[in-house]
């Protein structure tokens, strides 16, 4: 089903830290309490983030984890991205900048996009080449 790189390390997602295109601070510890999360990592240049964003902006009304799309470009570029595939105002979903490339740091995966699938607890269930359907994710995080 899901796949982990090689190099991903185990535990805690806390050190992980972002910007919203509207310049909040956002950490794992924002999310509501028990809520599972799906982290999106892009480029604004690449073809298959674009093919994704479009399938992210389709399923993103029913899907059961909050999805943070987090891209390493200046804000500015990720803010256009954003616009120009209707991102906005989606309620399970948040554009966001690394600034810092935590997140490449932490998996270091080698081919974008990579989606990453946590746990309400925190924990890492899975990682994807691809954006995972709504029942994959319930699979894994139901455990069925």
């Amino acid at each position: 089903m899901g796949w982990l790189p090689l190099q991903a390390q185990q535990g805690s997602y806390e050190h992980l830290n972002f910007k919203t295109t509207d310049g909040q601070t956002l950490t794992p510890s924002s999310l509501p309490q028990g809520k599972p999360l799906i982290l999106a990592y892009f480029r604004t240049d690449c073809d298959n983030c674009r093919f994704a964003a479009s399938q992210i902006k389709e399923r993103a009304v029913d899907y059961p984890a909050q999805i943070w799309m987090i891209s390493p470009e200046e804000q500015d570029m990720i803010s256009v991205f954003e616009e120009m595939n209707g991102l906005y105002g989606l309620p399970s979903l948040t554009v966001a900048q690394d600034d810092t490339k935590s997140m490449h740091d932490w998996f270091q995966f080698e081919e974008i996009p990579f989606y990453v699938l946590f746990d309400g607890q925190g924990r890492q269930l899975a990682t994807f080449p691809t954006f995972p359907d709504q029942a994959t994710v319930k699979k894994y995080l139901t455990g069925k």
